[in-house]
């Protein structure tokens, strides 16, 4: 009889390679043929059932074991290999008894043991199936995420990439999977990892800048988190790729501060531009110029050609008034017709009039081209006044500057009026 006390895997060295006889073909073969087959220093020899078409015998004509159906012929094989652990799951002990012949007891596991052994084998081949497909589940949930999944190790090497971070960063897994972490996130010191602060079971939400493998940057919403499995640190990071978003952000905030149709500050923008620019000028004891621009005539444009050809013409005069001012300078649509220019740290009241009449015929020398065969003339009235020379006060300024222009306006047109002390 099999010596149960101590199992005859115990005897053997660890990773020593060993050969394996299994006796019985059904469910507790199989069992045993799945986890033998897969270790490279196992040999397994042989299995033996009386049956010709098992569960088992199917699996060895699938892995080339040889099938035993005689007994004679494993007493054959164990004369010749007498250093082989023959496990016994045919539940019939008189063939363990028989085989003591060729090999030594101790190398036979019969009986009740041979039955706890295929438990023992079961419950872990159930519990590795259980794993697999949780693996296989989990791989699927990340493959098919919307979101780019990058799993790091310690030492900020790239260790798992997902189909979404393929197409986000343009690089294959294949090619990126042992790379840096800093290939996609070149801007960031190579020690970032090591120097950044975690807390614990909370993951840590920033904006940061990317690079694809064709070397564009782009902007990425990020949740980094860290976790520790076997005793090695990893670094989860989810990223998203955020650039439509960020331009929309952008271009909302563009729009809020700007004209539509110009593209020049608005008129919240021209009275936060003018506050900084008095509150400047009277730290530093500068002077300041404030131009009110109106188009002579610019209804009739709108009732005889219609708003689209007024918006051309407008959208012109905002073009030209962009060339014709310094980059100091800020021109600025306040509504309809109107514009404003602030003249920053001007010399006296002549340099203001020049600039401002370089300014009138840049903006009304040419025509306005509509089409092949249109074309139109434009005319504009210029307010003129001057920090501190006009007013201290900054209401007082752009009420007088407003009051001038109207005076341009009255004379006929085409010409600048000066602010009243």
């Amino acid at each position: 009889m099999a010596n149960h006390d101590q199992h005859p895997l115990s005897q053997l060295p660890v990773n020593s390679p060993y050969s394996i006889l299994i006796l019985g073909a059904g469910r507790g073969g199989r069992s045993l043929l799945n986890l033998f087959s897969q270790r490279a220093h196992i040999t397994i020899l042989g299995i033996f059932d009386r049956l010709t078409d098992t569960p088992a015998l199917q699996l060895a004509h699938q892995f080339g074991i040889p099938q035993l159906h005689d007994i004679n012929e494993v007493l054959t094989l164990l004369s010749e290999h007498p250093q082989t652990l023959v496990y016994n799951l045919t539940g019939d002990d008189t063939i363990a008894h028989s085989l003591i012949q060729a090999i030594p007891a101790l190398s036979i596991t019969s009986g009740p043991a041979a039955r706890l052994f295929w438990d023992i084998i079961s419950n872990l081949n159930d519990t590795k199936d259980k794993l697999e497909d949780s693996q296989r589940r989990l791989k699927a949930i990340i493959d098919s995420a919307m979101d780019a999944i990058v799993a790091v190790n310690e030492e900020g090497l790239i260790e798992a990439f997902n189909p979404a971070a393929e197409r986000q960063f343009g690089y294959r897994s294949t090619e990126i999977i042992g790379q840096s972490l800093f290939v996609l996130l070149p801007h960031f010191a190579p020690d970032f990892l090591k120097t950044f602060s975690f807390n614990e079971n909370r993951a840590h939400y920033h904006e940061w800048i990317a690079q694809k493998k064709s070397g564009e940057d782009f902007s990425i919403e990020a949740s980094l988190s860290e976790i520790t499995l076997v005793g090695k640190k990893y670094f989860i990071a989810i990223m998203r790729d955020i650039s439509e978003r960020k331009k929309a952000q952008e271009q909302i905030l563009f729009l809020a501060h700007h004209d539509f149709l110009t593209s020049l500050p608005n008129r919240a923008s021209f009275y936060h531009h003018y506050r900084q620019s008095i509150a400047m000028a009277q730290r530093l004891h500068l002077k300041l110029g404030l131009l009110f621009i109106d188009l002579d005539r610019f209804k009739p444009i709108n009732d005889i050609y219609g708003h689209q050809v007024g918006d051309k013409v407008l959208e012109e005069i905002g073009r030209r008034l962009k060339l014709a001012v310094r980059t100091s300078d800020i021109a600025s649509r306040i509504g309809g017709d109107e514009f404003t220019i602030i003249l920053q740290d001007i010399h006296d009241l002549d340099t203001s009039l020049r600039v401002s009449q370089k300014i009138l015929d840049q903006i009304t020398q040419q025509p306005i081209i509509i089409s092949e065969n249109q074309q139109l003339s434009v005319r504009a009235s210029i307010g003129l006044a001057i920090f501190p020379d006009h007013a201290t006060e900054s209401e007082t300024l752009i009420q007088k500057a407003d009051a001038a222009m109207y005076r341009a306006k009255a004379k006929g047109g085409q010409q600048i009026a000066i602010a009243n002390n």
